[in-house]
């Protein structure tokens, strides 16, 4: 899929050339730029593997013995995940179902926009 600056920069070659006739592809064509990832998001690290903890830091990083080991991150499933070593709770993590990546803005669940090149 290409992503939202490369169909941008097709979209402006072909902006002078069009009629009314043509709106309906306009349309069409500004509907797939909105809805293309950037090129941002195809790179983002919080999103996609190694699914960086919220922090920067990685799964292998984290002392699960500190018990002010907090941590925050993102699965494969569009869950963030946190919890903490000594949060009273016997270290059990807590998820909850996002629709968006707080670090990119990369809509999640839409997996045709969730390839990292």
């Amino acid at each position: 899929m290409k992503t939202r600056e490369e169909l941008l920069n097709e979209m402006n070659k072909f902006r002078r050339t069009l009629t009314s006739g043509q709106s309906k592809v306009l349309k069409s064509g500004l509907h797939q730029i909105l809805s293309a990832p950037t090129e941002e998001q195809l790179k983002c690290d919080y999103c996609h593997a190694p699914f960086l903890d919220l922090s920067g830091k990685t799964e292998d990083e984290f002392d699960q013995f500190d018990p002010d080991g907090a941590y925050c991150g993102l699965d494969k499933d569009s869950m963030i995940t946190y919890g903490s070593p000594g949060d009273g709770f016997d270290g059990q993590d807590r998820n909850t179902k996002i629709n968006y990546c707080p670090m990119c803005g990369r809509k999640l669940g839409d997996e045709r926009n969730a390839q990292k090149s």
